[in-house]
């Protein structure tokens, strides 16, 4: 058997007896701690592994703890940045590379500095190759940090709409009404027209008032009344519902009837049952009457 090598400890203290300073002492057990690192690694390969072990053991905690602590941060009405998946992915990639990158120098005696010029020659055919994947990591960084859109905005990206549920690395998730989860690819959203429309909680109906305008007001009180009974047969309601007219034309008087209901996924029911309540208050009594009076046409 070969000789037992034996690990060196020292003491913190003098030869004449005197303490030193705490920064001595920090110093020294850095360096305790480094003698015993390179002792482990030195010994044989299951130290190492032993090292690189205890070393993502440390760093799991760390990163969890990290992205907590971030989420919180996110969290607070105070910071501008908005609480999404990809800047908490950058955060567990940036932790974990540096995790990699120690493990590998210290564990294994791999010349990390060798690797990094090694990927920054092959960067163009790494860049060529993750096209796409780049496009969509950027895009999403650019979508988050100008505060395009953020987690509960209500959008629409072409046909698409619906309100924003996430932003990861790859692809923004919306929800519309149809109960449909729509996944639209980053360089998508950073590169075309993101329109931002009013909350899923306020209703917004169109009515065209075809009907004699000469007591509007009235007839507006009558619209709300309506619109509202309407509109708590199915849902709470928020605000009350208000009647305001735009345009004056040869069809009639144009305007809209907004309210905020308590529950957004069941705004499309509720435009549906208010339109259907006010359709006999503003629609013409002389239409109505001729197409009473109006017989059916024979078949043919």
């Amino acid at each position: 058997m070969g000789a037992t090598r034996s690990y060196p400890i020292r003491r913190f203290v003098t030869a004449g007896g005197s303490r030193i300073s705490s920064g001595k002492i920090m110093e020294a057990v850095m360096e305790q701690l480094a003698n015993f690192v390179t002792y482990i690694t030195d010994s044989n390969v299951w130290g190492r592994i032993l090292i690189a072990a205890v070393v993502v053991l440390v760093v799991a905690v760390l990163c969890h703890l990290a992205i907590k602590a971030i989420q919180r941060l996110l969290a607070l009405e105070s910071v501008s940045l908005s609480q999404t998946s990809i800047v908490v992915n950058i955060v567990r990639i940036v932790v974990w590379g540096v995790a990699i990158c120690f493990i590998a120098d210290v564990c294994f005696d791999v010349n990390m500095t060798a690797v990094i010029a090694a990927l920054g020659v092959g960067g163009i055919a790494i860049s060529l190759g993750f096209q796409n994947t780049l496009s969509n990591l950027f895009g999403g960084v650019q979508v988050t940090l100008t505060h395009v859109i953020k987690p509960g905005d209500n959008i629409q990206v072409g046909t698409n709409q619906g309100v924003v549920e996430d932003i990861n690395w790859s692809y923004t998730t919306i929800h519309n009404l149809n109960n449909e989860t729509v996944i639209i690819p980053n360089s998508v959203m950073a590169n075309n027209a993101v329109k931002h429309l009013p909350p899923v909680d306020h209703v917004t109906v169109s009515i065209v008032v075809m009907k004699d305008l000469s007591d509007l007001d009235s007839l507006a009180d009558q619209i709300e009344n309506a619109a509202a009974e309407a509109a708590r047969a199915i849902t709470t309601i928020v605000k009350d519902p208000v009647v305001s007219f735009n345009k004056v034309t040869n069809y009639g008087l144009y305007g809209s009837i907004a309210l905020m209901i308590g529950d957004g996924s069941k705004a499309s029911a509720v435009s549906d049952a208010i339109t259907r309540a006010v359709a006999p208050l503003v629609q013409d009594d002389r239409i109505q009457r001729f197409e009473a009076a109006t017989p059916p046409k024979a078949s043919s």
